[in-house]
């Protein structure tokens, strides 16, 4: 018996072959590396498939913690509110931030009170990766990322180094091996974009949400309006009854809403 031929080249298919390497079509080759990069994207989501986190296991490191989550992430808020409130009152007239403005220092006042809640834990590196991106390990086994969530619990953020991309889809790289990235983070409310909505913690590698904890259910925590205070002397008097009076304008007093 001969040996079986496996693949005949005719010269036709030889010189479709060499037309597709030789090509200068534009594109062509933009299809042909998005294909490419969809199907490694899928090799290595398929090869990690097996590396999944259970929520099981990762509610066993963090339960401890979740009560410091949730105060993270008021106390971040509340800083906000604060702030936006005396920017008003310096410029004496009242003034509302973008949404854009406010998550950028919610993020930032989340990584203050994370360094806090965390100094000194033998069981938390604060920030290993020195702010690309900032975050927790927790027990060498979790890194954990304080930010604000979309309302599809995805992180809301405008530039995503290499770095966060390879976090969010599980890539290796020195340091961080296979070490799973959960987002600790809140969704605004939709009726008052100032406010909270919810508190999760979301691990969603491959922009996949695999599962997500709700914080203030599962501490069995009602849904608060966060109460901003300033005190006046004896007087606890809360921003949002505070008025601003603008001196060329005094008709138009407006009342800053917490």
């Amino acid at each position: 018996m001969g040996k079986k031929v496996l693949f005949h080249f005719t010269p036709y298919s030889i010189a479709f072959l060499k037309g597709i390497f030789l090509t200068n079509n534009k594109k062509f080759w933009n299809i042909f590396i998005c294909f490419y990069k969809k199907s490694l994207s899928l090799f290595q989501r398929l090869k990690t498939m097996k590396k999944l986190l259970p929520q099981e296991e990762a509610t066993e490191y963090l339960l401890p913690y979740f009560q410091q989550f949730v105060s993270i992430i008021e106390n971040a808020m509340a800083d906000v509110k604060r702030l936006e409130a005396t920017h008003s009152e310096i410029r004496e007239k009242y003034t509302r931030w973008s949404p854009l403005a406010k998550s950028v220092m919610a993020n930032n006042f989340m990584c203050i009170y994370a360094e806090e809640a965390f100094s000194g834990n033998p069981e938390v590196i604060i920030n290993p990766l020195r702010n690309d991106p900032f975050g927790i390990l927790l027990k060498g086994k979790l890194f954990i990322r304080f930010n604000k969530l979309n309302a599809d619990l995805s992180p809301s953020t405008n530039n995503a180094t290499k770095r966060t991309e390879d976090l969010n889809y599980q890539n290796s790289f020195e340091g961080f091996e296979n070490i799973p990235c959960i987002y600790a983070g809140y969704t605004s409310n939709r009726e008052a974009i100032d406010s909270i909505g919810t508190i999760n913690l979301v691990y969603r590698p491959f922009n996949t949400v695999i599962w997500k904890i709700d914080l203030r259910t599962r501490l069995g925590q009602e849904q608060p309006e966060i109460p901003f205070y300033t005190e006046t002397g004896a007087t606890v008097v809360p921003i949002a009854e505070r008025r601003v009076t603008i001196k060329n304008k005094p008709q138009a007093d407006k009342t800053i809403e917490g």
